[in-house]
């Protein structure tokens, strides 16, 4: 996928979700300057780190049973789920 840094830097966290599944590469004035890249399932495992699904449209009870358990924060817009923050650590 390719997007221009000021959509990556207004939908931040969409693109997170969306580098998990693929490589984004950004540009710059039609030229491309970076890669975002999402870390590998044992990657994720080793560090703790989630892996969330790519976002799609999903109900509002889907997105109740998938946010009952978790100590994140999570937003549903147009049927996206969103990462707001993550829990701390103590």
């Amino acid at each position: 996928m390719i997007v221009n840094s000021t959509e990556l830097q207004n939908n931040f966290g969409k693109y997170l979700v969306l580098a998990a599944r693929e490589d984004i590469t950004v540009t710059r004035n039609g030229i491309p300057i970076a890669k975002l890249i999402g870390l590998n399932q044992a990657d994720t495992a080793k560090e703790g780190v989630q892996a969330y699904p790519a976002p799609g449209s999903v109900t509002y009870q889907e997105f109740q049973e998938m946010t009952r358990n978790s100590e994140e924060r999570y937003e549903l817009i147009d049927g996206e789920v969103y990462l707001l923050a993550l829990g701390a650590v103590y």
